[in-house]
């Protein structure tokens, strides 16, 4: 049913602005797929859990084994890194020691 709301309605009036409002209960519709809580969807949702955290487990362990073979190998570039830096310092300076025209 619609009703006018503020307004006093006679049927002489050749023109109305108004504003139509819907009375009575909303009509709602029934889901057709239910999230129904079932005894296997709490199994599953728990099985879902404890392979999220066996994950998480193995993911800890092994990132750490990374980062500390990522610093061995940082190392061992530095220290490569280093000792062609001395082989060139020492050429560079044997080199302007030895004499030019002799």
């Amino acid at each position: 049913m619609n009703s006018v709301r503020g307004c006093i309605v006679s049927p002489d009036l050749s023109l109305l602005n108004l504003v139509i409002v819907k009375k009575g209960k909303k009509v709602s519709k029934a889901p057709k797929i239910q999230g129904l809580v079932t005894p296997l969807t709490l199994q599953r949702k728990r099985a879902r859990n404890v392979d999220k955290k066996k994950r998480i487990a193995k993911a800890k362990p092994e990132a750490a084994e990374y980062q500390k073979l990522l610093a061995s190998r940082l190392k061992e570039q530095r220290e490569k890194r280093s000792e062609s830096l001395a082989k060139k310092r020492s050429r560079a300076s044997a080199a302007s020691k030895t004499p030019i025209g002799a």
